[in-house]
């Protein structure tokens, strides 16, 4: 198994880059912030898990994974079409805008 540190997750968040440490610090954003605390009067907002560069975990989802996701969920083909029809469907709208305005 090859692992996948925060540095290089499309979760992880970089926060500092000049830290005392000799990581850089980050948050993870994989999950739902939790409350800082369950008293109300001492509630101060929520945190997300700070990590450093070089940390790992079980659920991290590297940047090359996730495009190859994408291809494999969406071929080049289907996306050229749906963008096709995107920008079909913006010029007509604009063609139509612009004969309402001449008129």
């Amino acid at each position: 198994m090859t692992r996948t540190f925060c540095k290089d997750c499309i979760y992880w968040d970089e926060k500092s880059q000049q830290s005392l440490t000799k990581s850089k610090e980050g948050r993870c954003r994989r999950h739902a912030p939790t409350p800082s605390s369950e008293e109300a009067e001492l509630d101060m907002g929520t945190i997300w898990p700070a990590t450093f560069e070089d940390d790992w975990c079980g659920e991290a989802k590297h940047y090359n994974t996730l495009a190859a996701e994408l291809l494999l969920d969406h071929p080049p083909e289907i996306l050229v079409d749906d963008m096709a029809d995107d920008l079909a469907a913006d010029l007509t709208d604009e063609i139509t805008a612009h004969s309402a305005e001449q008129d």
